[in-house]
């Protein structure tokens, strides 16, 4: 309890504010073969999914000062306020941009290790929207939410391959169904995970600009 620091973020519901459109999508999941292409699986997905904006509020709850300054069961809190982007217990207002760039970094470090998937596709539909999204990263704030995202943007398994390869071979080999080795690069191989998912008319999934 004394360094966690979530309990002091506030996060409201999300409403709703214009919606372009609600449609049932098809979503087709492509794996990586062991010729580096890209191959669509056997079976179908059909999601409900909707385009629009969204309206609500993050930040932190008034008691973070107060447990910063005087509670004694937070007595370390003050030095964990950094990871939040605050230089004090009253620096509420840096949180939010903090937020989005520790966000953005992440989900375009995930994504440049999706491209890994991609580098090899001769599908024209998967190139352009791999580009598409590449040029949204260099004016907009994202992050990637939802169903079809994909095991590196909701886990930390990328930072396990990263810093420590013969560990997240291991592990990818037991919860996995192919064998993993460490290969050039210090990156696994075949590619843990191995698959991505796509609308079948070439979009991918769960974008937000915040």
């Amino acid at each position: 309890p004394r360094y966690d620091l979530l309990k002091f973020l506030a996060i409201s519901d999300f409403m709703p504010d214009a919606i372009d459109k609600i449609c049932l999508e098809q979503v087709q999941t492509l794996s990586l073969s062991r010729t580096g292409m890209l191959v669509s699986k056997p079976f179908e997905i059909f999601v409900e999914a909707v385009v629009g904006s969204f309206n609500g509020t993050v930040g932190v709850t008034d008691q973070i000062a107060a447990a910063a300054a005087h509670n004694r069961e937070y007595q370390n809190l003050g030095q964990k306020l950094e990871i939040l982007g605050m230089k004090d217990p009253g620096d509420r207002d840096s949180v939010i941009p903090h937020l989005k760039s520790v966000l953005r970094d992440f989900n375009r470090w995930c994504f440049e290790r999706e491209q890994r998937l991609t580098d090899n596709s001769s599908d024209g539909d998967i190139i352009k929207e791999m580009n598409r999204i590449e040029r949204l990263f260099n004016r907009e704030d994202l992050i990637r939410v939802g169903f079809g995202v994909g095991t590196t943007y909701q886990t930390l398994f990328g930072l396990i391959e990263e810093n420590d390869p013969d560990l997240a071979a291991h592990i990818a080999s037991q919860i996995g169904r192919h064998r993993r080795t460490v290969g050039a690069g210090e990156l696994l191989d075949p590619p843990y995970p191995k698959t991505i998912e796509l609308t079948t008319t070439g979009y991918s999934l769960g974008w937000l600009e915040w």
